[in-house]
């Protein structure tokens, strides 16, 4: 994780660790904030690699919580 500071135009890194990522292979994962596993995932593949997953609450998406 890094820390940005827009207006000085810096960045620090403040956490780090290693995860199993692999988007050739369609595997990756979600973590929580202390590191631990959530969920591993794979994804079908198409010809190549995973390219980008992105995770979505949908609050307000179809209807109104």
């Amino acid at each position: 994780m890094y820390k940005v500071n827009e207006n000085n135009r810096t960045f620090e890194l403040v956490d780090s660790f290693d995860v199993e990522y692999s988007g050739t292979a369609g595997i990756f994962a979600e973590y929580d904030e202390d590191h631990n596993l959530i969920k591993k995932y794979q994804a079908k593949m198409n010809k190549y690699m995973v390219y980008k997953v992105l995770k979505y609450n949908f609050n307000n998406f179809w209807f109104k919580l």
